[in-house]
C-alpha cells in the first residue's frame, strides 16, 4: 500500500494505491476544502458510478 498525502495550504488530498497478488491495482483518491460548499462522494467503477450527495 502506498499513501501519498498533499498539503497546500487549503485544500487536502491524499491518493492510496492497494496492489493486489494478482497484480491487479485499487487507486482511492479524496480532495476536500474544509467549510466551503457541499458534501458529496462518488464511486466509480468499471460498470458505473454511485453518488452521494449531502
Amino acid at each position: 500500500m502506498i499513501l501519498i498525502f498533499v498539503y497546500t495550504a487549503v485544500d487536502e488530498s491524499a491518493v492510496i494505491v492497494l496492489k493486489y497478488k494478482g497484480g491487479g491495482l485499487a487507486n482511492l483518491t479524496y480532495h476536500t476544502a474544509a467549510g466551503r460548499g457541499t458534501n458529496s462522494a462518488t464511486i466509480m467503477g468499471p460498470k458505473g458510478q454511485i453518488q452521494a450527495r449531502d
